[in-house]
């Protein structure tokens, strides 16, 4: 199943403009979600990556593709790069 735009509403501004480069950390986040066949059933991991050195930032992973899904990715990632300041 995929997300159908609501014509009514403008999109969100492209701010990457498919230029993944970034020339220090935390310049340029990406994320994606994959799911992971197992013996038992699908797993679905999320992470994101910093696009600098192409290192995994954050991740999670749940046997159900759920909104929260991301967001602890995302908060893994948040709490990962704050404590190296």
């Amino acid at each position: 199943m995929t997300t159908a735009r609501d014509v009514r509403h403008r999109p969100a501004p492209d701010l990457v403009s498919l230029a993944f480069v970034a020339i220090d950390l935390n310049q340029l986040w990406l994320a994606d979600m994959i799911y992971l066949p197992t013996c038992s059933g699908f797993l679905y991991l999320a992470m994101v990556i910093d696009v600098y050195n192409r290192g995994v930032v954050g991740w999670t992973f749940r046997e159900r593709m759920t909104g929260d899904l991301a967001i602890l990715a995302l908060n893994m990632a948040l709490m990962t790069r704050k404590s190296r300041r």
